[in-house]
């Protein structure tokens, strides 16, 4: 049971980053659509504010993981899907390489 235990933020880490991938691809399928109206902008904007949040903390979670060993392939799992899945991050570089 105690090994488990330690794994905690690893676990924590990877589900703050799947659930902040989500944020990100609800938001694109609401704001998507050439008849989006401002509500739908609001909704997908405040969608991107939580997944940058929640992607965040996947990754700083994930870093506290790795470096103390508690789960550590759930911890890097959670920070690689976390930084991917960045809506600041992807909007950076896709428009540098644009």
């Amino acid at each position: 049971m105690a090994a488990r235990a330690r794994m905690v933020p690893g676990f924590v880490s990877l589900g703050l980053a799947v659930l902040g991938l989500l944020a990100v691809v609800v938001g694109v399928a609401i704001a998507a659509p050439a008849a989006a109206t401002e509500t739908a902008w609001a909704v997908a904007s405040v969608l991107a504010i939580i997944a940058n949040v929640l992607t965040v903390a996947a990754v700083v979670v994930g870093l506290v993981a790795v470096i103390g060993r508690f789960g550590r392939w759930w911890g890097a799992a959670g920070i690689l899907v976390g930084v991917l899945s960045n809506p600041w991050l992807q909007v950076t570089v896709l428009g540098a390489l644009a």
